[in-house]
């Protein structure tokens, strides 16, 4: 839902005719998704599922517990190819948010690029628009080799496999740390010594210092060098959040629009000032606003806004 609200939430008139086709296949989407949902929760929820149904389908309709439980459906090769392209795509962004985590870099921060390896079998691939949008990337790299991104090892928990090992226990830790395991039927052998996911785990070390995330045999890098074009578009998106949250506190509408008046952000509106301004619905113009403080990293901003 999040990445549709802007499919969803425009007017006929202000879009144009693809992008029409694409709001009223998004619309038809949402509909019968929430009507199912709706059937199947019935039985469980009857009260607010029908106040649910009603919305959707009408008064005239009758009531949702006089329809049918919704038809189960066999999924085709086409639906199953869809299922693991989203699965990939979905731990990709996993763990691409985990690195920007680690590097305590929020998702508003633009970043150069993701890097990210398959397994073989995995042939479906991944919806790269989809990664470059959720973990704010200018690039996404498909590579074909995982060792091109970082080494493999593997951590033993020496708590859970030290009684079984006794003495051995250190030199099998020490051999996994150095690479020298296999990974067979879902089990990790490290000197001869079989163990499971629970005892051991394998993680990637990243090339050239790189933090390195991996999962389900997918292996991901983030480039979190940080260029001052990157940062600067970063402050810009703190700045949108900002007037975007003002808005909000002042009971403004979607769709009503502001006259802003910016203190301190000349550099940023120099660059993004297009992209602010029709992100927040607002134009550059003295208003009688209250002056609020917003801080964006290193840059304080002063903000005023009132309703056009």
């Amino acid at each position: 839902m999040r990445l549709s609200r802007r499919r969803l939430a425009g007017k006929d008139g202000d879009l144009p005719a693809e992008a029409l086709e694409a709001q009223a296949g998004a619309l038809d989407t949402l509909y019968r998704v929430l009507l199912t949902v709706s059937q199947l929760l019935a039985p469980f929820c009857p009260f607010i599922t029908e106040d649910m149904y009603l919305n959707l389908v009408g008064e005239d309709h009758g009531s949702i517990h006089f329809t049918d439980w919704p038809a189960s459906a066999d999924l085709t090769d086409d639906d199953l190819t869809i299922l693991s392209l989203m699965d990939s795509t979905r731990t990709v962004v996993t763990l691409g948010l985990s690195l920007r985590n680690d590097a305590k870099i929020g998702v508003r921060q633009p970043l150069q690029s993701v890097t990210f390896a398959l397994p073989p079998s995995d042939i479906a691939g991944v919806v790269t628009a989809l990664i470059a949008e959720e973990l704010n990337v200018k690039q996404v790299i498909n590579v074909i080799d995982a060792a091109s991104l970082g080494s493999a090892i593997v951590m033993v928990d020496a708590r859970k496999v030290g009684p079984r090992l006794g003495g051995k226990v250190q030199e099998i830790i020490k051999a996994g740390k150095a690479g020298q395991f296999e990974e067979k039927d879902g089990k990790i052998i490290i000197m001869n010594e079989v163990f499971t996911l629970e005892e051991a785990k394998i993680v990637y070390q990243g090339t050239e210092g790189k933090a390195v995330a991996a999962a389900h045999g997918i292996v991901v890098t983030l480039d979190t060098t940080m260029t001052p074009a990157l940062k600067l578009e970063g402050q810009a998106r703190e700045l949108i959040r900002a007037i975007q949250q003002m808005r909000k506190d002042a009971g403004l509408e979607f769709t009503d629009t502001v006259k802003l008046s910016l203190k301190g952000a000349d550099n940023i509106m120099e660059t993004h000032g297009a992209l602010v301004l029709e992100e927040t619905r607002s134009v550059l113009e003295d208003n009688d606003g209250k002056s609020e403080k917003a801080d964006l990293g290193d840059v304080s901003v002063m903000i005023a806004l009132e309703k056009r």
